[in-house]
């Protein structure tokens, strides 16, 4: 980390994952979970 740069931790693990699912890119397509999780059910990364 630099100088002059600012870093916010989120203490709370349940706000830190509403803020990542809410950046996060769309999830990826059945046909891209077949590919590349083959044999593990399909579930979305985000409650």
């Amino acid at each position: 980390m630099g100088v002059g740069q600012v870093v916010a931790h989120v203490p709370d693990p349940a706000l830190a994952a509403r803020r990542l699912c809410a950046l996060s890119p769309p999830p990826i397509t059945r046909a891209e979970w077949e590919q590349h999780l083959p044999g593990i059910p399909p579930r979305g990364p985000c409650p």
